[in-house]
């Protein structure tokens, strides 16, 4: 195939990708009273959590990926690995059996495998939700706090939640940076927005932002329509994928490059322990790696090598039971 093919090719998927992305958002009932849009956004990106007073506002193009919609719940954890829930009647329309159930450890970490929501029966004005965990799970390790994910735009156009504002009549708006003549100065200009789709940490924007739209990513209460201010580009990264999928690749990742390091420390203090009488041509000895010490690999063996974690202050190396730990 030509590259001139190629690169057709390569825009007609584009264009369908946006059209099914459209044509799905659309579709999705709009609550103008989303709970996700009050919430506190944590860890939103490394570079863009917050304002810098050297570089002024922050702003950015829309970050590509995956925008979930959740449902908060509290648990009630049984026995045979059950749990459940109740919530009001009048949310029963966006819940499905086997939707999956975002969990979290003590210190609110999403953990690499989710519950499964089995039952849902109505019970007066409440309905109960009943969750099937994963195999072996220690409740006792888990919070109590859970997200059933009710919805999910695969491929969407996302800003940070903090870049979402509302007026006293419930009107949502964003502020967009617009060039000026000065390159380090750009003007905010107050954009209204018509339903924006809610997620669980980012939002889609909708008419008029588009992906080329500069918003600035954490205005403040100080910033005003039309003036110019000192200004930085960045560029806002999010997850690429699910939460729960998000976690067990974020996992893997950090237990290879944990793992690497330990083996690299043993494999140093080995060899500088080397005694002289090791046989000539043998640069390692008995210093090489050992491979038996293999890490978890699938989601089930990530999540319960963090559930089996000792406590911090014993013997073990690692506190809890984050998929953080040691970072």
């Amino acid at each position: 195939m030509s590259k001139k093919a190629q690169k057709s090719l390569f825009i007609f998927l584009l264009i369908i990708t946006a059209t099914i992305g459209l044509v799905y958002i659309l579709l999705q009932p709009q609550d103008s009273n989303d709970e996700n849009l009050n919430i506190e956004i944590q860890n939103v990106t490394e570079e863009t959590s917050s304002n810098s007073s050297e570089t002024g506002y922050l702003f950015s193009r829309p970050s590509n990926g995956p925008l979930t919609k959740t449902k908060k719940i509290t648990l009630n954890y049984h026995e045979n690995n059950l749990a459940s829930a109740n919530i009001p009647a009048d949310h029963e329309n966006k819940l499905r059996a086997k939707q999956n159930v975002i969990l979290f450890d003590k210190a609110k970490t999403v953990m690499p495998l989710g519950g499964e929501v089995k039952t849902i029966e109505p019970k007066d004005d409440l309905i109960e939700i009943g969750i099937q965990l994963p195999a072996g799970t220690k409740t006792e390790l888990l919070s109590n706090e859970a997200e059933i994910i009710t919805s999910e735009i695969i491929a969407s156009q996302r800003y940070p939640l903090t870049a979402l504002q509302r007026d006293k009549n419930g009107n949502t708006f964003v502020w967009v940076a617009e060039k000026t003549n000065n390159k380090n100065k750009y003007k905010a200009i107050k954009t209204w927005v018509d339903k924006p789709t809610i997620g669980r940490n980012h939002f889609i924007a909708g008419k008029p932002i588009n992906a080329y739209s500069l918003v600035i990513l954490k205005p403040d209460k100080k910033i005003k329509d039309k003036k110019i201010y000192g200004m930085t580009q960045v560029k806002f990264k999010a997850p690429l994928k699910s939460p729960i999928k998000q976690a067990y690749y974020d996992y893997r990742t950090y237990s290879h490059d944990k793992f690497m390091e330990e083996q690299a420390k043993k494999l140093k203090k080995c060899r500088e322990q080397k005694t002289p009488e090791a046989p000539s041509g043998d640069a390692t000895g008995s210093c090489s790696t050992n491979s038996a010490n293999a890490k978890p690999t699938s989601p089930e063996e990530i999540f319960q090598s963090i559930l089996n974690r000792q406590p911090r202050g014993s013997s073990g190396s690692c506190g809890g039971s984050t998929a953080s730990c040691g970072k």
